[in-house]
């Protein structure tokens, strides 16, 4: 015994609709396959008016049942493979964070070895300028007269040898030859 059922039909259009969709995106079921609003086609013509309800037989609903399951599957399983994709692009990322994140740690770690380095430095330096001009300050400015001509072993100038060597290499006698203007006075010259 056959049994029928009645479909309106803007309901079976959008169905169709939607089935010709997942045909072109996910492609045939079958080799031959035809779209699925060929198949009910004449259906579709043969009824005059648009709000009728269309009868489908058992054949027509069972076509109709196979072809909505198998694109809600092909639907299904695009959208795992999509997802499989998105979760390997994902697992990618956090490989590649993970690299980056201790690449900025061992830099972070780099520069504050040379901050703690340049702050050494930087405390040495400010002591060596210390010392420099402790060395440098004038004895007689401490107020010890005393230590003016050895202070730190260093000796005053000597005023008995006029050929001490001075600090260019010239003797005293060339350096007090030379005038204020830098012009070297010989008294043999016409």
């Amino acid at each position: 015994m056959s049994h029928s059922i009645l479909i309106p039909r803007p309901i079976l259009k959008a169905i169709l609709t939607e089935l010709d969709m997942c045909h072109y995106i996910f492609g045939p079921i079958a080799q031959n396959d035809i779209l699925p609003s060929d198949w009910f086609r004449a259906l579709l013509i043969h009824q005059p008016n648009d709000t009728d309800n269309i009868r489908l037989e058992d054949d027509d609903v069972r076509k109709l049942v196979i072809r909505s399951i198998t694109a809600l599957r092909g639907l299904f399983l695009r959208l795992r493979e999509r997802s499989d994709e998105h979760l390997t692009a994902l697992r990618l990322l956090h490989v590649e964070r993970g690299r980056f994140d201790s690449l900025l740690a061992k830099n972070r770690q780099r520069d504050s070895t040379r901050l703690v380095r340049l702050a050494t430095s930087n405390d040495r330096m400010e002591r060596i300028s210390a010392d420099i001009e402790l060395l440098n300050m004038d004895p007689r400015s401490m107020g010890s007269q005393e230590l003016h001509g050895d202070w730190l072993g260093c000796e005053g100038p000597s005023s008995s040898n006029d050929d001490q060597v001075g600090y260019s290499g010239h003797s005293r006698a060339e350096l007090d030859a030379v005038g204020i203007e830098g012009v070297i006075i010989d008294e043999d010259l016409p």
